[in-house]
């Protein structure tokens, strides 16, 4: 659902919500100069910029490949599937980080991020246990593990 509203850029901003008359400013609650829409929340706030920055360095430790995060990368999540077939649910998962943060008046942080990823694994490697897949389970999340 998140994706679909990313999409269709219809998840709520600052901007919405200041036109709705829902909050009382439009700006970033991020860099605090600019206006709080979709775009700029995940694509040009000088923080998320730098999150991206560090999601790149983070892929490429955790394994060895290089990937390019364009903006139709970041809002659409058209991936190569075959030679980054984790990559999109690790960006998706990043997204919502950020969007999560700016919904609750946080600063970005990218070891929230990287919290917050884990937590979703750790619920993948349960899921794995109870339907007796721990191999596959470990095949899969082998570079973040």
């Amino acid at each position: 659902m998140f994706q679909y509203k990313v999409i269709h850029n219809i998840l709520p901003t600052k901007v919405s919500l200041f036109k709705a008359k829902i909050t009382n400013n439009d700006i970033c609650p991020q860099c605090l100069t600019d206006r709080h829409s979709l775009d700029h929340m995940l694509l040009h706030c000088s923080l998320t910029l730098s999150f991206w920055s560090l999601f790149r360095n983070w892929w490429v430790s955790k394994t060895k490949e290089n990937i390019l995060l364009s903006n139709s990368i970041i809002l659409y999540g058209t991936f190569d599937n075959r030679k980054h077939k984790y990559s999109l649910n690790y960006a998706l998962v990043a997204k919502y980080s950020i969007y999560s943060k700016c919904l609750h008046d946080e600063k970005l942080c990218f070891d929230s991020f990287l919290s917050f990823l884990m937590e979703k694994v750790n619920i993948q490697r349960e899921i794995a246990i109870k339907n007796n897949k721990l191999n596959q389970f470990y095949e899969t999340y082998r570079n973040l593990l």
